[in-house]
């Protein structure tokens, strides 16, 4: 009887280790599944930036086409104010010269 009595008492116990390993299990799995969910949650704002900076990426390379554009329109215009500067000085000086003629 007190064999059986010992037997059950170490049954008893190895039930209690077996039931906090459990337990211990449990909780880390479920740590296990929060990290995990927090690195999805990372790539998906990682996915996100790098989205965003494409878009940006984008953006920046159409403002500089146009930079660009404006670029060759204002030296377009430069080019054309000499031009014209240079006509009415010689137009003038034409006129000059035609006056001080008569």
């Amino acid at each position: 009887k007190k064999f059986m009595t010992v037997a059950k008492k170490k049954q008893g116990e190895y039930f209690q280790k077996l039931k906090a390993k459990g337990e211990e299990l449990e909780a880390a799995l479920a740590d296990v599944a929060r990290v995990t969910e927090q690195a999805q949650e990372a790539e998906s704002l990682r996915v996100g930036a790098e989205a965003k900076a494409g878009r940006a990426e984008g953006q920046l390379s159409e403002l500089e086409g146009q930079l660009s554009e404006a670029q060759e329109e204002l030296q377009a215009a430069r080019t054309q104010v000499n031009v014209l500067r240079e006509e009415s000085q010689s137009d003038a000086r034409q006129l000059e010269a035609e006056l001080s003629s008569e």
